[in-house]
């Protein structure tokens, strides 16, 4: 009989050893149970916080394109990237010699395009909401449905391939005869300067995030110092 209850309080030990590990492990649970739920609730709390910031930059980003002063900031801004570009070209042109091109006349209609998208912004007068302004466009913005790769549409020479203030990754590239086509906001480039191109080879990339404006191909074909409308070269 002593025999039996010596054994029956091993077996009680074991299993108050046992229920003692069970409850610290428990403990130790409940306890990452708690770090994770606090750890969640800081994140809830700053994305909220980042909600309202953007919330907040909205808002005076709206309050200063609909103030006067703001409007006409906001236009003499793009009014100086539109001139800073067509010095760029000016500048430029001088370091290829440009004799005349029939080749690139004969391509009026039948050009490929240098990015395949939806026309989003047409050459010509454009209405501008944010500063309540009308504006001259110059080229065109074609939203691709994917990332995509963007073509030179005709040989020639590249005169400036780089960063530059509202066109993000730019190339201008010569053609000779005074032509030039235009490619910006690309992502990122594959040309550098002075870089001979062929017909369909690729400049550069664009890729396509949620947001439009950095996700459009800005597109113009020149003759020395005018603008010509896209869309009467490329074949449609």
């Amino acid at each position: 009989m002593s025999k039996a209850n010596d054994f029956l309080n091993e077996k009680v030990v074991e299993l108050n050893s046992s229920i003692e590990k069970l409850n610290e492990l428990t403990s130790e649970q409940k306890s990452k149970l708690n770090s994770l739920s606090s750890m969640k609730r800081e994140k809830d709390s700053a994305i909220k916080a980042l909600n309202r910031e953007q919330l907040e930059y909205n808002r005076e980003l709206t309050l200063l394109k609909n103030d006067e002063a703001g409007r006409i900031e906001y236009i003499e801004m793009l009014s100086f990237q539109h001139k800073e570009l067509d010095n760029k070209i000016k500048t430029n042109s001088n370091l290829v010699v440009n004799s005349s091109n029939r080749e690139f006349v004969a391509l009026k209609g039948k050009m490929a395009w240098p990015i395949t998208g939806k026309v989003i912004e047409k050459y010509g007068n454009r209405y501008i909401k944010e500063a309540n302004v009308n504006m001259f466009n110059k080229g065109i913005k074609i939203l691709p449905s994917s990332s995509s790769d963007v073509l030179n549409v005709y040989t020639g020479t590249v005169i400036f391939a780089d960063y530059m203030k509202g066109f993000e990754n730019l190339v201008v590239v010569s053609h000779g005869g005074a032509y030039y086509t235009v490619y910006g906001n690309l992502s990122y480039l594959n040309v550098s300067n002075g870089d001979k191109i062929g017909s369909g080879e690729t400049l550069g990339r664009i890729e396509v995030t949620d947001d439009e404006s950095s996700s459009s191909l800005y597109f113009e074909i020149r003759q020395k110092e005018e603008a010509l409308n896209p869309l009467e070269w490329l074949v449609l």
